[in-house]
């Protein structure tokens, strides 16, 4: 049999030139074939001066850009801490974080919404107001977080006065010290819902030391609001004063589970730790809530009791000093208590 004979089918190829003169002799190693003199051309074809101010206009953005990350970043870091803080009802640290979020990025509504709910929830009821004139304008498109916000508005009407209650204040001289305790008895049965106006009968039983009439009436409000925290507050000393010791931890323990990061629930499970002689846990607790919240005249009083029952006495002279220099009235008198406990002239504990 003969062999097959075989077809080249391969069409001749053409030799490779300058793309843009023809040139046979092109410079190799560059994936567009070009001869010397095309090459050099091209590389120093002048660009157009739109070009350049556009290229100039970009890296100025750019460079805007660059200043301002590291500042947007820092902004989101602290807003993303604060939401983890509020999930976690740590509200002082969420707090903390987003006053430094809304410092940098001032009318972020986000931010303002989260610092409003840590707000209510730490009884901070001058930047619950600020935030809350600064939302009231907005649009929310998160209706989840514009139903929180809404809710903690809502709740925060029972830190305040209604317009009955400020009747019977305007027909007392307009000023609470003189209304007469069985008005506002009389009061609180004719509105036995106006929670603001049972908190504030309330504290006037306290301060008598009528301590059964005064539980009675923040069952009342617990009934109605069974997280309102100043109710939660007052219920814990309540029961310490009446030594119902276990019944004082469990309201302090049912404001924590509220917020995790309640300095006055420390302090006051502090009080009731130090009625029972139990020092040592007191004083941890006492500095555990001074830690949370130097500012708090309620912790730093605990802490100074604690102090004076585990007998630090270094350590007492040294904050009753730190004490003796805040000029603040309302913080003076709120230490009063406790200096008469430390001066004998009041029992704490038998």
């Amino acid at each position: 049999m003969e062999e097959p004979i075989l077809l080249d089918n391969t069409a001749p190829q053409k030799k490779q030139t300058c793309i843009e003169c023809d040139n046979p002799v092109i410079v190799k190693g560059y994936p567009n074939p070009l001869c010397e003199a095309c090459r050099e051309k091209f590389i120093k074809y002048p660009i157009p001066k739109w070009i350049k101010l556009f290229a100039a206009g970009i890296v100025v953005l750019l460079l805007f850009s660059l200043s301002k990350l590291p500042k947007n970043i820092l902004t989101a870091m602290h807003l993303e801490k604060g939401k983890t803080a509020i999930a976690e009802k740590k509200y002082i640290t969420a707090q903390l974080e987003l006053e430094k979020a809304d410092a940098s990025l001032p009318g972020n509504q986000e931010t303002e919404s989260y610092l409003l709910l840590a707000a209510y929830h730490n009884e901070d009821l001058a930047t619950l107001f600020k935030m809350f004139e600064s939302l009231k304008s907005k649009t929310f498109e998160d209706q989840e977080l514009f139903s929180k916000v809404e809710s903690k508005i809502d709740q925060a009407q029972y830190f305040f006065p209604d317009d009955n209650f400020n009747a019977l204040v305007n027909k007392n001289d307009s000023n609470y010290n003189n209304i007469p305790i069985d008005s506002l008895k009389a009061f609180t049965v004719k509105y036995p819902d106006n929670i603001y106006a049972l908190y504030y009968y309330a504290g006037i039983l306290s301060n008598k030391e009528d301590y059964p009439n005064c539980d009675s009436v923040l069952r009342q409000i617990l009934d109605l609001n069974a997280s309102f925290s100043p109710a939660l507050e007052l219920m814990s000393s309540v029961k310490r004063q009446e030594n119902q010791f276990d019944s004082s931890i469990n309201y302090c323990n049912k404001i924590l589970d509220i917020n995790k990061e309640s300095a006055f629930a420390i302090a006051s499970k502090a009080r009731t730790f130090l009625k029972q002689k139990k020092d040592a846990e007191a004083l941890k607790l006492a500095l555990e809530s001074v830690s949370l919240d130097a500012n708090n005249p309620y912790s730093t009083g605990s802490l100074l009791l604690a102090y004076h029952f585990n007998n630090k006495q270094n350590e007492k002279q040294s904050l009753l000093k730190k004490i003796a220099a805040v000029q603040d009235t309302s913080y003076i008198a709120s230490m009063q208590y406790v200096k008469d406990v430390i001066s004998g002239k009041e029992i704490f504990r038998n």
